[in-house]
């Protein structure tokens, strides 16, 4: 079997929900009385507003890591 050579940034997206039908971070979103609950709502909040920001995310600009980071979460 010959390997495909992927050149540049490769994209991913599960449509219709093949690997998922969750939204991104259920289980935080999904319960209000989970710990990072308003920390999480208020980043997204703040991420979603941000045009920008949003775009760089969803085109790989920005990884996730530095989204979460750029949120400021606290953890305990």
């Amino acid at each position: 079997m010959t390997q495909v050579p992927l050149w540049g940034r490769v994209i991913f997206s599960d449509w219709h929900g093949v690997l998922s039908r969750d939204p991104f971070w259920l289980s935080i979103r999904g319960s209000a009385t989970h710990p990072l609950y308003a920390q999480l709502e208020a980043g997204m909040a703040g991420v979603f507003a941000s045009e920008r920001t949003a775009n760089e995310w969803m085109t790989g600009l920005l990884s996730s890591s530095q989204v979460i980071a750029g949120m400021g979460i606290r953890l305990d």
